[in-house]
């Protein structure tokens, strides 16, 4: 038998499929605060079965610089 955290249920029944969310958003569904949110950019809670990554699109100005690219390591 399948049983639902209070954080699950609570997405479930708020969040809808190909609807905009915004951290604001989230924070306020999931009883978190925002400042918490973005610094870790995952949400866990002790005794919950959960495990929440927070994706964006677009990178933040104030966020740690970095750069990715791809090294070619063997020759075929």
């Amino acid at each position: 038998m399948h049983t639902h955290t209070h954080y699950t249920q609570a997405l479930l029944n708020t969040l809808q499929v190909e609807n905009t969310y915004r951290t604001d958003d989230l924070a306020r569904i999931l009883q978190v605060e925002k400042s918490s949110m973005l610094r870790k950019g995952v949400i866990t809670r002790k005794g919950q079965n959960l495990l929440i990554i927070l994706i964006s699109l677009e990178k933040r100005t104030d966020a740690t610089p970095y750069s990715l690219s791809l090294h070619r390591t063997a020759n075929f």
